[in-house]
């Protein structure tokens, strides 16, 4: 089943590294995509030996996972 967690409570999920963008944004429901997304990063950290995304804060963090896989492209909503 899919479970909620009020933003709050969202610093228990796992640290900061390893929060997939939608949980960073606000984001509350739980999904399988998260944990696919955390599991991930640890694998790229135990290839590479260091961490892929080391944000010191939210937007850091953000900024960080952006300049490496890009953002949504949101021309279409300027039509």
């Amino acid at each position: 089943t899919t479970t909620k967690t009020s933003r709050n409570n969202d610093k228990g999920l796992c640290t900061l590294w390893y929060r997939p963008p939608e949980i960073l944004l606000g984001g509350a429901a739980m999904h399988p995509s998260v944990d696919h997304y955390s599991a991930g990063l640890v694998i790229a950290e135990i290839v590479t030996g260091r961490p892929l995304f080391h944000g010191s804060n939210v937007l850091d963090q953000l900024n960080r996972i952006f300049q490496v896989m890009g953002s949504k492209d949101l021309t279409w909503a300027e039509t």
